[in-house]
């Protein structure tokens, strides 16, 4: 995307504009320096790829999957953000309806990218279906 490589030279004040249109929680992670390098790296990653990824996320939500949500039998841990602007709420509350087992886990006050704040919490998750601890 041209617009993303015009604004490469000003990558952290588009941040810093971005972050003014988020809910608190998503300019909490944008605090972290090395979280807002991330940040900035995969938009220009994308922008190198021309938005390959979304095309395909859009692919993705208009053809069926190959399997059904009530067929899902591995561990399934939604976080989910309740002042997501991206991805509603709602959208974890139905898929955690349909997969069985599914844990979901609502975030006061975080966005779309309040699970990056959260990173320790998500690996103990996953680690606790293997039977490790996280170091």
């Amino acid at each position: 995307m041209r617009l993303i490589r015009v604004l490469e030279p000003y990558s952290n004040e588009t941040v810093d504009a971005v972050a003014r249109l988020m809910p608190e929680g998503d300019r909490e992670v944008f605090r972290d320096p090395a979280m807002r390098e991330m940040f900035i790296e995969d938009l220009q990653r994308g922008a190198r790829r021309q938005m390959v990824a979304l095309v395909h996320d859009a692919a993705l939500f208009g053809r069926h999957w190959g399997f059904a949500l009530d067929e899902i039998e591995v561990p399934v841990h939604l976080w989910y953000g309740d002042a997501d602007n991206i991805v509603p709420v709602e959208h974890g509350e139905h898929l955690a309806e349909r997969i069985p087992g599914a844990v979901f886990k609502r975030r006061p006050g975080e966005g779309h990218l309040g699970g990056l704040g959260a990173a320790e919490e998500l690996i103990d998750a996953m680690l606790g279906h293997w039977g490790e601890e996280s170091e």
